[in-house]
This record gives C-alpha cells, structure tokens and sequence, in this order.
C-alpha cells in the first residue's frame, strides 16, 4: 500500500466516526487537553519539601518519632533528617527551641499522661484499669492522680478567691 492509499483510509475511518458522532472530535481534543493540563508528579526535593512541613507541625504538637513514623509512612532515618534540616533552617537546636521561636507551648510527657489518666477518670475508668491499660505501673498511676489533685485544688482556690 502506497502512502496516498494510507491517507485515504485513515480520513475515511476519522470521517466515519466524527459524521456518526459530530461532538466527538470536541471530546477527544478535551480529553488530549485535559492530559496535558496534569501536574508532573512531584520529585523527590518536593516531596521531602511537602514532608517537611508536615513534620514540623507534628513536632509542634508534641508527636514522638514513632509516631511520626507511622503516620506518615517513613523510616526513623527520613524523621530524623527532616527533624535535622528544620533545626538547621530555624537555627534552633531542637524541639523546644523550635517551640520557643514560634512561640507554642508542647505539653510534656507527663502532661500528656495526666491528659489521658482525667479522660479515661472522666470515662469511669479505675485506678488500677488505667493502669493496666496505659501499661504503667499503680504507683505510677497513683503519683500522676496525686498531681491531677494538686493542681486541682490550685485552680479551685484560684477560683475562689474573691474580688
């Protein structure tokens, strides 16, 4: 077959197609522009870019690295890079110092623990279950409950004193 012959079969096949289908030729040119309107997939300094800023706002509220971890899919290497390059950027030299700059508050450990130990009291839970559960000892639990009962006694003669 000739080149002429090609030509002519191809138009024919185009030809048939769009005379069945008038609206098929706007929908096949929308397709092929909506294809090239993609975004390219982003490349390993955007997505590290993208992770980072991710990071940082899990440091800022208090994640731990493995928790970060198994969040965002990585290995301890990738947190602990991304943690690095952030100081770096910040010109700080940790958590904390981060926190400082912003200036936002990071509950500590223990903060969080008294957090959990009020919401499962809150929940009807005992001493003893939340122990169990949270995986600490009684003492543990029970010196967490002495401190909950401290600062709750502060803040209610706070409260009580009158103006």
């Amino acid at each position: 077959m000739d080149i002429e012959t090609l030509i002519r079969l191809a138009w024919a096949g185009v030809h048939r197609t769009f005379a069945r289908d008038p609206g098929a030729f706007t929908r096949r040119l929308a397709r092929r522009d909506a294809k090239t309107l993609r975004r390219p997939p982003l490349n390993d300094q955007e997505n590290a870019a993208r992770r980072r800023g991710r990071v940082r706002e899990m440091l800022l509220a208090g994640y731990s690295y493995r928790q970060m971890m198994a969040e965002l899919g990585v290995d301890f290497g990738t947190i602990n890079r991304d943690t690095d390059r952030i100081y770096h950027l910040e010109g700080v030299s940790g958590r904390r110092g981060l926190a400082r700059k912003l200036g936002v508050t990071i509950p500590t450990a223990a903060e969080q623990t008294r957090a959990e130990i009020r919401r499962r009291r809150a929940a009807g839970q005992t001493w003893r279950r939340i122990a169990s559960d949270m995986r600490m000892t009684f003492a543990a639990v029970d010196h967490h409950a002495k401190v909950i009962r401290k600062q709750r006694r502060a803040t209610e003669t706070v409260n009580a004193v009158p103006t």
